[in-house]
């Protein structure tokens, strides 16, 4: 007896069924295609992070606009939208004296980097993502909770409690 798995090979080579089959794919094992096709989404959003990514960093330290008057910016991470149109970029300035005055500088300057982007990888994406910076805050709050932990009166452990 001919499975439906076999008989799915079959249609694959032939193009059409043999008389009277009938099968449905609810009894066909998993099919490795659709695994990698449902997993392609977020790896190809990943790969496309890190390369938008790399490429802005490259953008700010070259600045030849001079959008950033000379402050040193990261570039923590890249979080692109399933379709790959939006790319929310998270920039860390941990030596900047005015954090949000910056990060307004590149908002109004954002359509410039956006051309600057698309000039260095127009021609290997189909769409230019629309850029949106945010601030990570992520070293912030790692200073905050270190500082919270090292404030804390925690006495020692006394050798009598450790023993019983």
């Amino acid at each position: 007896m001919v499975d439906s798995f076999s008989q799915m090979i079959i249609v694959q080579k032939n193009g059409d069924l043999p008389p009277s089959t009938q099968f449905s794919f609810s009894h066909a094992p998993p099919c490795t295609f659709a695994y990698l096709c449902r997993m392609s989404g977020p790896i190809r959003q990943q790969k496309y992070s890190r390369f938008v990514q790399k490429e802005i960093s490259d953008i700010f330290q070259r600045d030849r606009r001079g959008i950033l008057n000379n402050e040193m910016i990261t570039v923590a991470e890249v979080k692109m939208s399933p379709d790959l149109s939006v790319a929310k970029i998270y920039i860390s300035m941990m030596l900047a004296k005015n954090k949000e005055a910056t990060l307004d500088r590149l908002n109004t300057h954002k359509s410039e980097i956006r051309k600057e982007l698309g000039d260095k990888i127009g021609k290997q994406v189909r769409i230019i993502p629309e850029l949106i910076f945010l601030l990570d805050e992520v070293d912030e709050n790692a200073f905050k909770i270190d500082s919270l932990i090292s404030s804390l009166n925690i006495p020692p452990i006394d050798e009598e409690n450790k023993e019983s």
